[in-house]
């Protein structure tokens, strides 16, 4: 049993709720909040991916779970690892007029993994029933700097939230049913032809046979964007 299990599960929380829980660690290393917790070892490289992701878990109450509907019912949580496009890495430090620009201030480290999914799966529910809907139409995305492949420091930079509407879901689903039909067709092989702006699929060595969704780093830069436009108009 991991110390993690010992909390019960938590109250129904909004999105609002968690951006306020979160904000006070804002400008903290969540790799020494996950020390302190044994999520990982002192002084050790991380061993497990998802380190940052049970520890800002905890940070709301909640504890990891393997579910393919959104987190927190209504909306999903997803912890993902940034560089500075400025020479100032604090969040607190960015100026009103930088968030505003016309350019990302942060640039995605990697994709996101949405969901882990078998092809069947895929291959017998639209896009509208999706567990892909379910995590990507009311995200958070908290956001943590890179500092070194051993992962000895990680400061929680940015909280944005992100919504799939207009535009973008039109696309995320044209795409994903593109995937879908690539699948039928081709096979897992097929999918790596398809065009896509926004959705690409792994291959998953946890879920055999099977795979992950993953939102490409420009789709990811994009959240970050909107979501920091959408702070600024809300602040104004």
């Amino acid at each position: 049993m991991s110390q993690l299990d010992l909390f019960p599960p938590p109250p129904p929380l909004s999105r609002i709720e968690a951006v306020e829980l979160l904000r006070p660690y804002l400008g903290s290393d969540l790799r020494m909040i996950a020390d302190q917790l044994k999520i990982t070892e002192v002084g050790q490289a991380v061993k497990n991916s998802g380190w940052a992701g049970h520890t800002v878990e905890w940070l709301l109450g909640s504890s990891p779970n393997n579910l393919q509907g959104a987190d927190f019912g209504t909306w999903e949580l997803k912890v993902t690892t940034v560089s500075s496009r400025v020479k100032n890495d604090k969040a607190q430090h960015i100026v009103r007029d930088e968030l505003s620009s016309d350019h990302a201030l942060w640039r995605a480290r990697a994709p996101l993994t949405i969901t882990q999914f078998q092809p069947q799966d895929i291959l017998d529910t639209p896009f509208a029933d999706s567990h892909l809907l379910d995590k990507t139409r009311r995200l958070l995305l908290a956001c943590r700097l890179y500092s070194d492949p051993a992962e000895s420091s990680s400061e929680m930079v940015i909280l944005v939230e992100y919504d799939l509407i207009d535009r973008a879901l039109e696309e995320v689903e044209s795409e994903y049913e593109a995937l879908r039909w690539a699948l039928r067709e081709r096979g897992f092989a097929g999918t790596s032809h398809i065009q896509a702006k926004r959705l690409g699929i792994q291959a998953s060595a946890s879920t055999r046979g099977g795979g992950r969704l993953i939102a490409k780093k420009a789709w990811v830069e994009e959240m970050i964007d909107i979501g920091l436009r959408h702070m600024i108009r809300d602040s104004v």
